[in-house]
């Protein structure tokens, strides 16, 4: 059967497919017709970047975009594809194939086509990793820039088998086949000769389980770059029909993507432009040019291929810059130019809607902490193991700040400072907000607890305490704002929260409601916000995080003070930013870095 005899037998049932409107068919480019004559089971073009499903084209199982869908169509990974399209991937864009036993036999395969960003990186490119424990498979690139491949045989024993280091590379097109069955495991890059074999494992994947796409697995970062198309096979190709479809391959897709920022007029910034961008090569090796300046300041490449952006007196939005790298199609850079140099409590966003009227009862440039807080904790041992965090004095745009230096495989301990307790009887008020900001130089890769705003009877779970002096008891709410580790280039807020009805002695982690990209560059505001409920008593309130006014994550319907008595008071606020991580595990992390908070405001309403 031809592949247009195919597609047509796909529109009579009904199916839906990608590549124009009313659902209009793929024509049949020689990739597709390639991938065809091996009768796959599995056709997925990962090319969709409008609905939250991506169609499969042999019309047997669909699947979904998990968390968000790809904002933005990508050029085709392989020539001769009529399809033409690829998607961008990064951990809030990942796809889930749900359970289908067509895709999982004994012998079979999987083909995928991807360029990263981040080849140094462990990243999960395509796994069958839930289900039974016989015939599990994995396929990562792994941390030394190979690929590795796994498969739980018929006695539920994990095969694994590597290609070389330094296969992938940043900005190069890979394509990754892993076959399993009578000829054994087989995994194969770029060519039609195994990159890795072992020949004593001859079945493997029967049954059905779901099919993760580029997401995060244990110990496993999300995959970060393009995806084009994935193909699964119930019987193992052979080497000259996975060097078929390698023969199809790009050697590499190249663009770049928009920029935005955020600067104060009559400053100057350095933009690292090349941090999403797709080419071959480092950041060193790029040649990154402006096309055309901004309309409210100037722009001009750095040695580092940074981008300084210098802003006039004139404040605005500025969307007129544009810059190419490689001879790519040009990106906008957009710059906000803020009139503000000193700190109010709506200086970056505004304050969240529908709490009522918002009061200020405490408000502080550096958050409580001075050069006489940092003298006393700098390089001080907590219990004896690790040092303080290392804090300065500093400011990246004129604002007072605190400069925190972070580097690479440095353990992280909290400074762990109360700067303020603020006495008053919490039952007048129902929603209590800690604001703060927050500006980087460098994307943070590692889990961290910021600041806490705790009230009530104080807060025991995670080693918080009521503070010195207080009578009040040990028992009430608290909420951390808290950056868990993504990956190496994108970062979202969540929160750790006690409460009345909580699972864990530390707190629960509140749950994603909503992400944002967390850029470097620019003063980024952060809202704690807590809703006490209608009573002490009552199970109506609940804990949010926000990051430039948008919410990141939540958790409702809850107590969040332990008590049933109504003499609940006061409220503190705390530093402690600190990593969950080790030293082993923050290498690579991309952590080398200023970072500062300033601006930090407790606030409170009725509703």
């Amino acid at each position: 059967m031809s592949v247009i005899d195919r597609i047509a037998g796909w529109r009579r049932r009904g199916i839906i497919l990608p590549g124009g409107a009313g659902g209009t068919p793929p024509s049949s480019g020689a990739f597709l017709d390639a991938v065809n004559a091996l009768s796959p089971v599995g056709i997925w073009p990962l090319s969709d970047a409008s609905a939250t499903d991506f169609t499969d084209f042999t019309g047997r199982q669909g699947g979904q975009w998990v968390t968000g869908t790809p904002s933005t169509r990508r050029p085709t990974l392989v020539n001769d594809d009529a399809n033409g399209y690829s998607v961008e991937m990064n951990a809030d864009v990942r796809g889930s194939i749900p359970d289908h036993s067509a895709h999982q036999t004994a012998s079979g395969g999987v083909f995928l086509v991807f360029q990263t960003r981040n080849a140094g990186l462990k990243q999960a490119l395509v796994n069958r990793a839930a289900g039974p424990t016989v015939g599990r498979w994995l396929v990562e690139i792994n941390a030394n820039g190979g690929i590795t491949a796994s498969l739980r045989d018929a006695n539920g024993t994990k095969q694994e088998i590597s290609t070389a280091n330094g296969v992938v590379t940043k900005g190069k097109v890979s394509a990754v086949a892993f076959t399993w069955g009578a000829a054994g495991l087989k995994l194969y890059h770029n060519g039609s000769t195994p990159a890795a074999s072992n020949s004593s494992v001859t079945d493997g994947a029967a049954g059905a389980s779901a099919i993760s796409v580029g997401a995060w697995y244990t110990g496993i970062d999300f995959f970060t770059g393009l995806m084009g198309w994935l193909v699964l096979f119930s019987s193992q190709p052979s080497d000259a029909d996975v060097g078929t479809l390698m023969a199809k391959l790009r050697t590499a897709v190249l663009y770049a993507s928009d920029d935005k920022v955020a600067i104060p007029k009559s400053t100057a910034m350095d933009i690292p432009v090349l941090a999403n961008d797709h080419f071959q090569g480092d950041d060193a090796s790029a040649t990154v040019q402006v096309t055309q300046q901004g309309s409210l300041g100037t722009l001009a490449v750095q040695p580092d291929n940074t981008i300084r952006y210098t802003a006039g007196a004139t404040t605005g939005l500025d969307t007129a810059g544009r810059y190419t790298v490689n001879g790519s199609s040009p990106a906008k850079i957009e710059v906000e130019v803020t009139p503000n140099n000193v700190w109010s409590e709506t200086a970056v966003v505004p304050l969240p809607s529908g709490y009522g009227t918002w009061e200020t009862f405490w408000s502080h440039e550096t958050g409580g902490i001075d050069q006489a807080v940092i003298d006393a904790n700098w390089n001080q041992a907590k219990n004896g193991v690790y040092p303080w965090r290392r804090y300065a004095m500093a400011s990246p745009d004129g604002k007072p700040a605190v400069r925190d230096r972070l580097v690479q495989g440095d353990q992280i301990e909290p400074i762990g400072y109360d700067p303020v307790f603020v006495d008053f009887d919490l039952t007048s008020y129902r929603y209590l907000l800690l604001r703060y900001h927050y500006w980087s130089t460098a994307y943070w890769g590692c889990e961290g607890k910021y600041f806490a705003l705790c009230g009530g009877r104080g807060w025991i779970g995670a080693g918080y305490a009521k503070p010195s002096g207080s009578t009040y008891g040990t028992d009430g709410f608290g909420l951390n704002a808290m950056h868990p580790h993504e990956n190496n280039t994108v970062n979202y807020l969540r929160g750790l929260g006690s409460h009345a009805d909580q699972a864990s002695a530390y707190g629960d982690n509140l749950t994603y409601t909503g992400k944002k990209l967390l850029l470097p560059g620019a003063w980024r505001c952060i809202d704690v916000l807590v809703d006490l409920g209608t009573s002490p008593t009552a199970k109506d309130g609940s804990y949010k995080v926000l990051f430039d006014g948008v919410e990141s994550a939540s958790r409702i319907g809850i107590r969040p003070a332990q008590v049933s008595t109504a003499d609940c008071r006061g409220v503190w606020f705390r530093w402690r930013p600190m990593s969950g991580g080790t030293p082993a595990n923050l290498i690579g992390k991309n952590l080398d870095g200023d970072h500062y908070y300033g601006g930090f405001f407790l606030l409170r309403s009725t509703g």
